[in-house]
């Protein structure tokens, strides 16, 4: 491993006589909170080090992947977590983990299975019904998919991307008026949510709002969104609803 950050290199808090790895672990959990992800994983990576049997260090280090965009490394340590028969609140979160992996990787089938194992061992986890919701949504089941994001938002009022994913199902339904509903939810939630802001677009593109839709993709490319593809898509949108409406 190379060199840590200094941050990594101060001193650990924790009680006195509780072991290094433990340490290192309750600090990655901080880190990860604060939303320093690449120093979580410096901090499991040591905490794995000093007690390799620690599978919730495993789980939170491939959150901590997912976070950083690595779907790969983040299978792995949730699959090797599930490997070390941890208690079912840990389980729960290293299925959910691999299975949102394994729908960055293109896999939705095998993700499914991860979101179902995750709601059998915690049946109330908002994140597993999300992302089966999502697995639903790519494989055609709208009805499922908006039972599971609804669900989703039924645990966790405050689930700004259950909104957002329930509202792209609105959309691929027609029902915009819902969809925006859900939009202005999610942003309320969420004023930086680049994703929001081009579905929310899309709804206003399709409700014929254009002046709207035209501010939310500038914002969007201002957050980061790729104007050509942006904007591409909302011409098919507007082009869907001119047929429609003759």
């Amino acid at each position: 491993m190379g060199e840590l950050p200094r941050a990594l290199r101060r001193f650990l808090p924790g009680a006195l006589g509780k072991p290094e790895g433990e340490k290192w672990y309750d600090y990655g959990v901080r880190q990860q909170r604060l939303g320093q992800f690449q120093e979580a994983v410096q901090a499991y990576d040591r905490a794995v080090a000093c007690s390799p049997d620690l599978a919730p260090a495993y789980s939170n280090r491939a959150t901590a992947y997912l976070n950083l965009g690595q779907a790969e490394q983040a299978a792995a340590d949730a699959s090797r977590a599930l490997e070390l028969n941890p208690p079912p609140s840990v389980a729960a979160v290293a299925h959910s983990t691999r299975g949102q992996a394994q729908l960055y990787q293109g896999q939705p089938e095998l993700a499914l299975r991860d979101f179902n194992e995750a709601l059998r061992r915690r049946p109330r986890f908002a994140d597993a019904y999300s992302g089966r919701g999502f697995c639903h949504k790519e494989a055609g089941r709208l009805q499922a998919a908006l039972d599971d994001f609804s669900q989703a938002i039924r645990l966790d009022k405050r689930f700004a991307v259950a909104y957002n994913n329930r509202a792209d199902v609105y959309i691929a339904a027609g029902d915009l008026k819902s969809a925006l509903s859900d939009l202005q939810q999610a942003l309320k939630l969420e004023p930086l949510f680049a994703v929001a802001y081009v579905n929310r677009a899309i709804a206003l593109t399709g409700l014929g709002d254009h002046q709207p839709a035209k501010r939310d993709v500038e914002t969007a490319v201002r957050l980061g969104m790729d104007r050509r593809a942006v904007e591409t898509k909302i011409r098919e949108v507007r082009r869907e609803y001119s047929r429609q409406a003759e």
